[in-house]
């Protein structure tokens, strides 16, 4: 409780106070008056009134204006007759300004800091002085305009604030270590250094604001800028009355005296843009504006309440007046004044109050109306009306001007004082109320001095104010109060024993009489401080200094006498920073203090200094427990599971208070252990907690009203047990604080309120602590009955004490003593009272005891119930309910959140308000029952219109409504009348009916929808028309029925029939027509009925001559076969026993079977009968007549002829049988697969595998091999395979070669493998692998066990024969490089060998021979080698062997003709064409695990690609041939050793950190920065052009790059891997070429607009003259229909977009540009090679999905990154952006290479040359799979280039442009939701595709999705354009996300060779190469050309997307294509 202290200020009696102001420091209060007589005056006062005197402001006019400097005591003064006068108050000078003005100045304003000063006047003329520190102005302005209109408000925009980035800790941190960057900052007085440091400026932000916003009397408002421009930058609605500046939004908010308000957003160059205009609520003539919060606005216009309005939460609501008693229904509020540092709202009244309102939100952030955030308090009261309030200065005060009289208000907390029964409070300034409870007598003292302070004794009285003592003496009666003394001391707090006064003074404490006489002095040196707090207790007196020492005093001797050692608390107390207070307990042993931390907060604990063990325990009000069980949380969570219900109870005490600081604190004044507390509620606790448990929260709202804001704790202090919880309570509502305690009363201050003299007439009763109007003083003291003693105030000392002590027993849990303590107590009352004592402290086993001593059985027998709930809460609480004590019992329920029993609780006492709320909230399962408990209370009640409602709501008014007025029946039926509830309308129907008013009865069953009541009731009264028309109109089948039977009884047949059908009670309808003879209706009766109605109707057909044919098919359509077949068999009904047969099957009787069969046997229907055979288990007769009949076995047929494994009567051999009969019809019908299938499940898999021979399906024939494993069936296979084309396959090669090996069959392998030499050698003439097949085959054949051995060692001998001639013709082919004479030589000697024939062709021998000869041009030589050949091969075609060049010109050396039989139609052993004579190619895969690195072969290749095959293979080892065998211990080998190991998530993350830093790269240079660098560099009309063409540029650079790349990284054997280094390297390129980049084109400057129309955030341009410009050379006369606005100067708007403006310095050197460009494309290429090979070496095969998510996901992020940092282009500039993308790349690159281990490198192959490296670098391109997958990719990349490379320019010239921004801002922000989808999809979908295992289909959807996407853009333009494109990009990232996620685990999935992998990943990465290349120089082509063609409809940017959406749709169409993908 506050009181405000007025001090009514010195100022002219005779003249009026215009205007009153506060200086922003110390208290200065500078007020305007005037008066005729003395003219106008400014006058200074100090904190409490005194004037300061000698200060020169005065004129003989009016002071129209003043205006405090910002940070000194410097005051500018305007007048009315245009004088400005500046006044130093520090050195009492004054400085006059030039007489500029000749008008009055009405606005003055100070710039932030104090160095220019803006003064304006009626005239409208503007003045901007420059000021000295002094505050002297410069003798002329530096500024001076005139804006035509009277000036009448100013406004210095406030000082944005500061940029994290120049934090001045940081950059002292960065200083101090030696940042030369951050030195340079520092030193902003060095010129130069930085271009932002401007004008004396600091490089942390802007250090002063120099602009100003001006309000004219016209509705002007200007702005003026730091370089003194002043512009008009809009026009209000009408005369300005205030302005304000709502820094948060940048906005400027202007409010005319119309209350018209308007908000403007203010642009970087000073321009306004209106984003609002309203109109206020409110009338008056001069209403106040303010700012009263954070984007709140308060507003008063004279009337009985202020207007807020929360301009970020939009919500408008009212601060009134009704809530306080203190205020007059006609008060108006003139004026207001909103504090920040005290959160409260200041309102002066027309009657001179002035209202109070407190900021006080609810704690925890709950959500509540605007209003209730405010809290209105007891006014303060001055004389006059009020016309203006202001808060001000650094101690918050408040000045209040009455235009007559101003006072100046500081708040004062009301003192109050309680001892020995005598409470004194302080109600007013200088009034106190001061109560007697030992007499019972009140007293009101008014005093001479404002009280600042009280204490009290039982016989005297002390007040002080800081510099006068006034003490009193209490008369022996307490009747009477008198004067005692007084005296002067400037004592901060006072205490009184016995005739003692101890005054605290400074560095000492003096003890005094009552009259000021010095009887002792306490002396404090410096080192002890100052003395803070005192307090006397009993016979002690404690001292507590501001340093931390505690001293206590034994006061029962004459003189005051140290009582122990001080005690030094800042030594024991972490974080000490000051005493709060001290008190002392009675006996001298304890002294409690609330400290001060160092950071000025007080601490949550309450410390306890034990004076005789000199120990200092605590108390912890923030978590509820004393030092003794101050556990981290943790461990209390630990102790509280297995612990008893006392220990519980302790814990629950604990959490009921904790999260609070301890405010006051007061010891028993008889008692030493019990101190009790109020503790206030921690808002940063109560939000911790708040967030650490989970609530339950309603439906609706939460019942949870937040914690209790101030609670009053209890507490025993001892040395044993340490501080325990005994009681605590909250606050009750109608108090204000705790005053004291003495056993058994705790003793409050009551809140107090003013009434005034209109209440008093009306003779009500008012409350003790009112404050009358007429000054009787109020009772402001209340005591309370501790919980202990309720109902024992009046006992005697010994209970008293006994009660004490159990409650203190108890709390510390000895129960043995603490039932000692009242054994001899046998009063029923104190064991009640002891009862509810273990409510608090939960001890229900003496609550047991308790009870039964008071002879409360229902009390126990309800305890003994409730120990079966589980939580301990719950049980006290019917403990509680027992005794009374309901709100315990609902706090405790609360707490255990037992809201069943909560809700019952309400419920029993009557509080059905809260029990609804409950049930609605918390125990929904409960609310139908609650709602009726509710209706049936308010039933009891008589209350029947508020029970209806409830019943409704439970649901049971169906009944109850009924029963509860029926005694009513009108209202009654008015009730049904109401409701549209069927049942009810039914119910009463009924009852009309019973008391036969059967109109009203049809009219109910009508609204009830009842038709069968209404067709009974029709038909009751005759009326069967009517109800034969509600049965056609309805349907209903009941009512049809009931009809139906009616007419029946009336023998209306037909009709009868008519209704039984429409009820579909066929049955009824039947027996009708059989017995009248209605024989035209049966037929469909009964086909409409039920099976039971046809097989009746059918018996009656069967009984009838000529109607068997109705018959049958009634039989059949009700399912009885049996019958429908004999009754056709009988009558001859073929056709039906066709149709009846068809749908048999095995349920049917087996005869009924065999005679259909046989019927249809005699027929020729062979094939039924087959399958009526088949059904009734006749196999053999069935596969007979196939055999003999050719009855085709088809699939199903075949099922029917395959007897079950269990079926009975047939045995496993018996169904064996049966298989082979069927597989062998089968063969014989040629069902080859079929035939297999069964002789499989005969188990013959020989027979079945010679059956799928014969089929020829070389694919099935090889599964089945693979899966039989069976020698024999597998040699059978490789026999089979043998005898394809196995040469042209390398799949039935590799197959071959298998199944023999499995099958054992090594000879017929050899044998295989001596055919694969043939062919080597004669259609590749490749003697290499000859030599290997046959040293294979002679391996095999070595190991085979041949019969005949004989026969095996001729095979063996003569494979190694040839063996030894193909060696031999090898080494002389090798030999010829070295010595091609020995070569020669050596083939002569092979010539000579015997079978040469059958292993080398003798024409290669001669050919070689020949080539030399001809080489060496020893023709002659050749020329006998020729004849030598033809003789030795007869028949032979020289140009086959040798080259017929080499031939023509051996001829033509010896002049000779060619002979004729040389031909060239196959040269050098490859085939010619066809007849066209071109060269035919057929490849031919050579994949035969013998053969080594080259893997296709051609027989039409040219000469040259054969010679470089042989050098290839010349150049390498012989190869290896290996078998199935080797290749499976081999690949299971590498899954052994080469299967990377599973990696850990946060690995993953940092393996792919790299592409975080790498993408943010290319985002931000391709998509922001390189544009804008271009369009500076070359101009618009070949931006497209020039850009096009520098990408295709990198795109080559990379596409013959990567390859080199690649295999250099195979190839690398460095021992810290073969991918890293590589990485490093081409980092260190990439930041050269990017500083490069940087540095050759920096000069250009990106502007932060565009210079268009701007309306409500849009930019409004002429798009079409913006495209069309740069195509018509700048002219637009081509597009006048298209000016805007009809202005012709609207299509002058020039520049693109991206608003780039060139510096007058050159733009940059584009060759150089281009240069480091190409470099940077070729770095980014030796980086990402090895990195993606890195990633695909290091990746599981189980997380590739993950993987490639991740490295999307990455990607994405990065591009995210790249566009946020784009939206910033326009603030960091070119050098800005490069040095982001450097920093990033190099953090993520290290990352990713020193956090990832890798292997030492290993030779892969040996090298090559260069050439050979290129082409054989396409070589994976071959392999199906790969080969889609990089189309897909190509295709997909080729799409977004497209998009993305033209996307700022489509930005800059198809819509219109959000807020002013420029184009490259504007992409970043439509990328952020691309990217942020993308990032999200990204992960998602690689972790699914994992799961899934599928990952075509995703790639399909995504490609879709974005194809789509693409389509929709070519439709996008204009206005809307921007938000359609932002959800349109939103749409197109999921899709670019999915296909990221999936794309790179595709493409490992398909990898042909694993040692090969960055090579191949390599080829992968120029799928996105290649469509830079191809499609940015495309799209530009495109764009420029279609552009010029129609640039009206932006036709280039159509065509453009709509090709982008045709590559994704492609792409989506080719990924169907892949195979081989997880």
């Amino acid at each position: 409780m506050a009181v405000y202290f007025d001090h009514r200020l010195k100022t002219d009696s005779q003249g009026i106070n215009t205007d009153v102001s506060w200086y922003s420091g110390s208290p200065h209060l500078a007020v305007n008056t005037y008066s005729d007589a003395s003219g106008g005056a400014v006058h200074l006062y100090m904190e409490e009134g005194e004037q300061l005197l000698n200060v020169q402001l005065q004129r003989s006019c009016q002071a129209t204006s003043s205006a405090w400097h910002p940070n000194k005591k410097i005051i500018a003064v305007g007048w009315d007759n245009g004088e400005l006068l500046v006044w130093n108050s520090v050195d009492g000078e004054l400085f006059e300004g030039l007489p500029l003005h000749k008008t009055p100045i009405t606005v003055l304003e100070w710039s932030s800091n104090g160095t220019r000063l803006t003064s304006g006047d009626k005239s409208g003329v503007v003045m901007v002085w420059k000021a000295d520190s002094k505050g002297r102005l410069q003798q002329n302005p530096l500024h001076q305009h005139h804006v035509q209109e009277p000036l009448n408000k100013i406004l210095c925009k406030p000082i944005p604030p500061q940029d994290p980035a120049t934090d001045i800790s940081q950059l002292a941190k960065a200083a101090v270590s030696g940042d030369e960057s951050a030195l340079d900052m520092f030193n902003w007085k060095k010129s130069g250094k930085s271009n932002s440091i401007k004008m004396g400026g600091s490089p942390f932000g802007a250090s002063e604001s120099l602009t100003f916003y001006l309000g004219g009397a016209s509705g002007g408002v200007y702005f003026v800028g730091e370089s003194g421009q002043c512009t008009q930058i809009f026009t209000a609605d009408g005369p300005v009355l205030k302005l304000l500046f709502y820094e948060e939004k940048n906005v400027l908010i202007t409010v005319t005296e119309n209350l018209i308000l308007t908000q403007h957003a203010i642009l970087p160059e000073g321009d306004a843009k209106e984003i609002l205009k309203v109109k206020m609520s409110g009338k008056g003539d001069n209403p106040t504006v303010i700012w009263a919060g954070k984007g709140i606005l308060a507003t008063a216009t004279g009337e009985g309440a202020v207007r807020m309005w929360d301009l970020d939460n939009e919500d408008n609501y009212i601060l009134s007046l009704d809530g306080h008693n203190s205020y007059d229904p006609n008060e108006n509020i003139m004026c207001i004044s909103y504090s920040q540092e005290k959160g409260m709202l200041a309102g002066g009244t027309n009657m001179g109050d002035i209202a109070l309102w407190k900021w006080s939100p609810p704690i925890g952030g709950k959500k509540v109306e605007g209003e209730l955030k405010w809290k209105l308090q007891a006014p303060a009261t001055v004389e006059g009306s009020i016309r203006q309030v202001e808060w001000g200065s650094s101690k918050n005060l408040l000045a209040v001007n009455t235009i007559a009289n101003v006072f100046m208000l500081s708040e004062h907390t009301m003192s109050s004082g309680y001892k020995d029964q005598t409470a004194v409070v302080q109600y007013g300034p200088s009034s106190l109320s001061i109560e007697m409870f030992a007499t019972g007598q009140h007293h009101d003292l008014k005093t001479e001095i404002q009280v600042k302070g009280i204490y009290t004794t039982k016989d005297a009285l002390a007040l002080w104010n800081g510099r006068r003592v006034i003490t009193y003496d209490y008369a022996q009666d307490k009747a009477s109060i008198k004067a005692a003394g007084t005296f002067t001391t400037e004592a901060m707090e006072v205490c009184l024993y016995e005739q003692n006064v101890y005054c605290i003074e400074p560095g000492k404490v003096q003890v005094r009489t009552h009259q000021g006489t010095v009887k002792q002095v306490l002396n404090f040196n410096e080192v002890e401080g100052q003395p803070a707090s005192i307090d006397v207790c009993a016979n002690y007196l404690v001292i507590a200094t501001s340093n931390g020492i505690v001293r206590v005093y034994d006061l029962s001797r004459r003189e005051a006498k140290a009582h122990s050692q001080p005690k030094n608390l800042s030594e024991v107390i972490p974080g000490f920073g000051g005493i709060v207070s001290c008190k002392c307990n009675c006996n001298g042993t304890k002294v409690s203090l609330m400290v001060r931390m160092h950071d000025g907060h007080v601490d949550p604990k309450l410390y306890f200094w034990d004076v005789e063990t000199d120990t200092v325990t605590f108390f912890n009000f923030e978590s509820g427990r004393g030092e003794q069980d101050d556990y981290p949380p943790e461990q209390i969570e630990g102790l509280e599971v297995d612990t008893n219900d006392a220990e519980r109870g302790k814990t629950q005490a604990a959490k009921d208070i904790a999260g609070r600081t301890p405010t006051s604190h007061h010891w028993d004044h008889t008692e030493p252990k019990l101190i009790i507390c109020q503790a206030t509620v921690l808002a940063s606790a109560f939000e911790k907690k708040e967030k650490e448990e989970k609530k339950t929260h309603s439906l609706s709202k939460s019942m949870d009203e937040g914690p209790v804001e101030v609670m009053v704790v209890s507490l025993f202090s001892t040395p044993e047990n340490g501080t325990l919880i005994q009681d605590s309570f909250p606050m009750p509502e109608q108090f204000q604080a705790l005053l004291g305690v003495e056993v058994p009363y705790y003793y409050f201050v009551k809140k107090s309120y003013k009434v005034t003299s209109e209440t008093l007439k009306n003779d009500e009763e008012l409350p003790e602590n009112v404050v009358k109007a007429e000054g009787a003083s109020p009772r402001l003291v209340a005591r309370k009955t501790m919980r202990d003693f309720v109902g024992l105030e009046k006992s005697d000392k010994n209970t008293k004490d006994a009660m004490l002590n159990f409650s203190f027993y108890l709390t510390i849990g000895n129960m043995d003593e603490a039932f000692k303590a009242i054994k001899l107590i046998k009063s029923e009352s104190v064991w009640e009272n002891m009862a509810k004592m273990c409510v608090k402290s939960r001890r229900l086993d003496v609550a047991s005891v308790c009870l039964g001593n008071m002879g409360n059985a229902r009390g126990a027998k309800a305890l003994r119930e409730a120990m079966k709930e589980p939580e301990l809460d719950a049980k006290v609480a019917v403990l509680a309910m027992q005794l009374g004590l309901k709100e315990d019992a609902e706090r405790l329920l609360k707490n255990c959140k037992r809201y069943d029993l909560l809700n019952e609780f309400y419920q029993s006492t009557g509080q059905w308000k809260k029990a609804l709320e409950t049930a609605e909230t918390y125990d929904r399962i409960h609310l139908r029952t609650t709602y009726y408990n509710y209706a049936k209370h308010l039933e009891t009640n008589g209350e029947l219109s508020e029970a209806i409602p409830n019943f409704e709501k439970s649901d049971t008014h169906r009944f109850e409504v009924p029963r509860m007025l029926f005694e009513e029946p009108d209202a009654l039926e008015q009730y049904i009348s109401r409701h549209k509830d069927r049942a009810l309308h039914k119910w009463w129907a009924q009852y009309m009916e019973s008391t036969g008013e059967m109109e009203t009865a049809l009219q109910y069953y009508e609204n009830a929808q009842d038709y069968l009541s209404l067709v009974r009731v029709y038909c009751y009264c005759g009326n069967m028309e009517k109800a034969a028309e509600i049965c056609n109109e309805t349907g209903d089948k009941a009512a049809c029925y009931h009809l139906g039977r009616q007419f029946e009884n009336q023998d209306q047949i037909k009709e009868a029939i008519h209704f039984f059908q429409r009820a579909q009670a066929f049955g009824n309808a039947i027996r009708l027509c059989k017995e009248h003879g209605y024989e035209d209706q049966l037929m469909n009766l009964a086909l409409l009925g039920r099976p039971e109605d046809m097989m009746e109707a059918a018996r009656y057909y069967e009984q009838k001559h000529g109607s068997q044919d109705k018959a049958v098919m009634l039989y059949h359509k009700a399912g009885n076969f049996s019958k429908a077949l004999d009754l056709s068999f009988r009558a001859k009904q073929f056709g039906a026993l066709q149709l009846i047969s068809g749908e048999l099957d095995e349920r049917a009787d087996p005869e009924l079977l065999q005679r259909c069969g046989d019927f249809f046997l005699e027929n020729g229907q062979y094939d039924k009968a087959v399958d009526l055979l088949a059904i009734g288990k006749k196999y053999w007769e069935a596969l007979k007549i196939c055999m003999d009949q050719h009855v085709e076995i088809n699939e199903d047929l075949a099922e029917k002829l395959t007897p079950d494994k269990d079926e009975p009567g047939i045995d496993t051999m018996e169904r064996i049988k049966i298989l082979e009969a069927i597989a062998e019809v089968c063969m014989h019908q040629g069902g080859y697969h079929l035939a297999t299938k069964k002789f499989t499940q005969a188990g013959n898999k020989i027979k079945a595998m010679k059956a799928l021979l014969k089929s020829g399906d070389t694919e099935k024939i090889v599964f089945f091999a693979g899966v039989s494993r069976q020698k024999e069936i597998y040699v059978m296979a490789a026999n089979y395979l043998q005898s394809l084309d196995w040469r042209k396959d390398p799949e039935i090669m590799k197959n071959i070669i298998g199944f023999y090996t499995k099958g054992r069959a090594l000879d017929s392998l050899a044998g295989f493998y001596d055919a694969c030499a043939m062919v080597e050698i004669d259609e590749y003439q490749n003697y290499d692998k000859a030599l290997g097949a046959l040293g294979e085959a002679y391996k095999c054949l070595s190991k085979a066990k041949m019969s005949d051995e004989i026969m095996q060692e001729e095979k063996l001998s003569h494979l190694k024969n040839k063996m030894a001639l193909i060696k031999k013709f090898v080494t002389a082919r090798r030999a010829y490089q070295d010595n091609p004479e020995e070569a020669v030589k050596q083939c002569q000697v092979l010539l000579e060998e015997q079978g040469l024939d059958s292993a080398v062709r003798v024409g290669d021998v001669y050919g070689l021979m020949i080539e030399h000869y001809a080489r060496r041009e020893r023709w002659k030589a050749a020329q006998a080698a020729m004849e030598e050949m033809r003789m030795r091969i007869p028949s032979v075609n020289m140009a086959y062997y040798v080259n017929i060049r080499t031939i023509e010109a051996v001829y033509r050396a010896l002049d000779m003709p060619l002979p004729k039989t040389i031909t060239s139609t196959a040269i050098n052993g490859y085939g010619g064409g066809e007849e066209d004579g071109e060269i035919v190619e057929e490849e031919v895969v050579d994949q035969i695990n013998y053969g080594d690195d080259l893997s296709q072969k051609s027989r039409g290749m040219s000469k040259e690609k054969a010679e470089l095959d042989m050098t290839i293979l010349d150049s390498q080892k012989p190869a290896k041939y290996y078998t199935e065998e080797n290749q499976a211990n081999d690949d299971k080998e590498k899954i052994l050793h080469d299967e990377p190991e599973v990696l850990s998530k946060p690995r993953i993350f940092l393996l792919n950190l790299s592409w975080y830093g790498l993408s943010l790269m290319f985002l931000l240079l391709s998509v922001e920065v390189v544009p804008a660098q271009v369009h500076a560099l070359v101009g618009d009309a070949a931006k497209g052009r020039w850009l096009g063409g520098m990408i295709a540029g990198g795109a080559a650079v990379t596409f013959f790059l990567s390859p080199c790349i690649g295999m250099a990284s195979d190839r690398l054997t460095l021992q810290i891997g073969k991918r890293r280094p590589i990485m490093i390297i081409g980092t260190t390129g990439l930041c050269i070429g990017l500083i490069g980049m940087a540095l050759s084109a920096s000069h250009i400057k990106i502007s932060r607009g565009t210079n268009s129309t701007s309306v409500n955030g849009t930019c409004y341009r002429d798009l079409v003259e913006h495209r069309c410009k740069p195509y018509y050379n700048g002219t637009t006369h081509l597009h006048t229909h298209r000016i805007h606005n009809g202005n012709p100067s609207s299509l002058l708007v020039s520049g693109s977009g991206n608003a780039v403006d060139l510096d007058p310095e050159p733009p940059g050197d584009l060759a150089l540009y281009i240069i480091f460009y190409l470099l940077v494309t070729a770095m980014f290429a030796t980086i990402n090679v090895p990195y993606n090979a890195l990633i695909a070496d290091k990746s599981n095969s189980s997380q590739r999905g993950f993987n490639s998510g991740v490295m999307g996901c990455m990607i994405l992020l990065g591009n995210v990154s790249g566009a946020a940092v784009g939206t910033c282009f326009t603030e960091i500039g070119v050098i800005g952006a490069y040095a982001t993308a450097i920093s990033v790349v190099i953090i993520s690159v290290c990352v990713t290479v020193f956090t990832t281990t890798e292997n030492p490198g290993k030779v892969v192959n040996e090298p090559v040359g260069c050439f050979a490296i290129f082409c054989g670098f396409w070589q994976p391109l071959k392999e199906h799979d790969f080969r889609w997958v990089f189309i897909t990719r190509f295709l997909m990349q080729q799409g977004v280039s497209t998009v993305t490379g033209f996307l700022e320019y489509w930005v800059s010239d198809m819509i219109q442009l959000p807020f002013c921004w420029n184009a490259a801002r504007t992409v970043a922000f439509i990328l952020l939701p691309l990217l942020f989808s993308a990032s999200v999809g990204s992960v998602i979908m690689g972790v699914v595709s994992d799961r899934i295992g599928k990952r075509k289909i995703i790639v399909i959807i995504a490609a879709v999705m974005m194809s789509i996407s693409c389509t929709a853009l070519t439709f996008v333009n204009g206005e809307n354009a921007f938000w359609m494109a932002f959800v349109i990009a939103f749409f197109f990232g999921m899709g670019l996300g999915t296909f990221q996620s999936i794309d790179f685990a595709l493409v490992m999935d398909v990898l042909p060779d694993e040692k090969d992998k960055a090579k191949d990943i390599a080829v992968w990465h120029q799928a996105l190469v290649l469509p830079n290349a191809i499609a940015t120089p495309t799209g530009g082509i495109i764009l420029d050309y279609f552009e010029s063609v129609d640039c009206t409809i932006g036709l280039g940017y159509i065509i453009l997307f709509a090709v982008t959406a045709f590559y994704f749709l492609l792409s989506a169409i080719f990924v169907t294509k892949i195979k081989r993908a997880n």
